[in-house]
C-alpha cells in the first residue's frame, strides 16, 4: 500500500503495484505499509472537494476519496463484507481502485493535512480470504517476506499477540514489522472474521520521528471500537 512524492519508490515495491498504477497528481499512501502493494489512485477527474456524498453502502471497488463528514452518520458502511466503521472527524476516507495480490478490498483513513502529501501516519483497512482453519493460524501463515511476488505474506514478524473483541466478535490484536528502507518501525493491528470466510484487518502506524504515534493510536482505537458487523 505507495507514495509518489520526491521520495524514491523501491524497485521491489514497484514490481508489486497493481497494473492500473497511479495517475499523476493523486494522493500518496505511506511507504512500505500493508498497502505498499496497492495503488492509492482514485478516479481521475474527481477532485476531493467535488466528490459527491457516498451512498450508505459505498462500493468497495469504486475509487473514491471522500471527507469523513460526508458519510451518512459519519460512518462508512460496506454491505458486501458486512461491516460499518466510524470515519474520524477531520479525516478523509480513500477506497482503492484495485486490489493488490491477495487483497479483496483496501482503504485508508488519512487526516486532512496529510491527504495530498506524504503522511506521518494513517489507519488502513483490508479484506482477505480466510484461508486457514483459525484466525490465529491465518496470522501465522501470512508471516514471511511481504515483498514476495505472490502477495501471500503480509508482514515479516508479529509480536504482542492477544485475544480481544471487535464488534462483539472474537478478534486478535497484535503488532507487526515490515522491513524496508521506507517502512515505519512497527504497526499495530486487529483482525477479525467476517461472514465466516473473510478476514477484516485494521492497522495503524506512524513514523517514530513524526510525533504522530500517540495521536493516530488514540483515533484508531476509537475507530476499532466503532466497528459493527452485520
Amino acid at each position: 500500500m505507495k507514495r509518489w512524492t520526491s521520495v524514491a519508490v523501491p524497485a521491489a515495491l514497484v514490481a508489486l503495484l497493481i497494473a492500473c498504477g497511479r495517475p499523476a497528481g493523486t494522493s500518496p499512501t505511506a511507504p512500505d505499509s500493508p498497502w505498499a502493494t496497492a495503488s492509492a489512485a482514485r478516479t481521475p477527474g474527481i477532485s476531493p472537494s467535488a466528490s459527491p456524498p457516498p451512498s450508505a453502502s459505498q462500493s468497495p471497488v469504486a475509487a473514491a476519496l471522500v471527507r469523513c463528514e460526508s458519510f451518512p452518520n459519519q460512518t462508512y458502511a460496506n454491505s458486501q463484507y458486512g461491516f460499518t466503521v466510524a470515519c474520524p472527524s477531520g479525516f478523509w476516507w480513500e477506497t482503492f481502485s484495485g486490489a493488490a495480490p491477495g487483497w479483496l478490498f483496501g482503504s485508508r483513513a488519512v487526516e486532512d493535512k496529510y491527504r495530498n502529501g506524504y503522511p506521518a501516519g494513517q489507519i488502513e483497512f483490508g479484506i482477505r480470504t480466510l484461508d486457514s482453519d483459525t484466525l490465529g493460524n491465518w496470522i501465522d501463515s501470512h508471516t514471511g517476506d511481504p515483498m514476495a511476488a505472490d502477495g501471500y505474506h503480509i508482514w515479516n514478524s508479529v509480536s504482542n499477540v492477544r485475544d480481544t473483541t471487535v464488534g462483539g466478535s472474537p478478534a486478535i490484536a497484535f503488532d507487526y514489522v515490515m522491513k524496508g528502507p521506507e517502512s515505519p518501525e512497527n504497526f499495530h493491528a486487529v483482525a477479525l472474521v467476517l461472514k465466516s470466510k473473510y478476514v477484516f484487518l485494521i492497522d495503524w502506524w506512524a513514523y517514530a520521528n513524526s510525533g504522530y504515534a500517540s495521536a493516530i493510536a488514540d483515533i484508531a482505537k476509537s475507530v476499532v471500537a466503532s466497528v459493527a458487523i452485520s
